[in-house]
């Protein structure tokens, strides 16, 4: 089987941006402009030797991240640019190393523990979809509640428990 010629450092740096965009579910009209903020964070990381692959990596392990995420309780603001997870060697090797403990399964506490109880261990990824499931259903009666008060106050009723 023959290998396939290496990527110019250009493709290198698409392929990297355009794995962050479709990940972190990016606007389509998010683009990458050579020489902007984006460009030179992914090709300062090539440079000091970090594969497309690694960068790849590092982008999931963000994406595997509650917190970087905005999924953590009280904590909706997401932490997920891609000049924060290739600012520096620090931050890629800290989101692969994510990326790697996510793969592998978490220890039973908080909602791990509510899940699963004492038996199973369940992976990082069924935590986040379970964490993304509740915030759903929180979003979801915060407005059955917000849209009941608008149609009170229509009707001309008081909702605010004041008399």
């Amino acid at each position: 089987m023959e290998e396939e010629p290496p990527l110019s450092a250009e493709a290198e740096i698409t392929e990297v941006f355009d794995h962050w965009k479709e990940v972190m579910n990016k606007r389509a009209d998010c683009r990458l402009i050579k020489g902007d903020d984006y460009w030179k964070v992914i090709e300062a990381r090539l440079k000091e030797g970090f594969t497309v692959r690694d960068l790849k990596q590092a982008i999931n392990g963000c994406a595997r991240s509650a917190f970087h995420m905005g999924l953590e309780e009280g904590k909706p603001k997401k932490f997920n640019c891609l000049t924060l997870i290739c600012r520096n060697k620090a931050k890629v090797e800290q989101f692969i190393e994510t990326d790697l403990r996510a793969s592998q399964p978490l220890e039973n506490t908080g909602v791990a523990k509510e899940l699963y109880g004492e038996k199973q261990k369940p992976t990082g990824d069924e935590i986040v979809e379970e964490v993304k499931r509740r915030r759903r259903e929180r979003r979801e009666e915060e407005y059955r509640k917000l849209q009941e008060e608008y149609e009170a106050a229509l009707a001309g009723e008081d909702t605010s428990g004041k008399g």
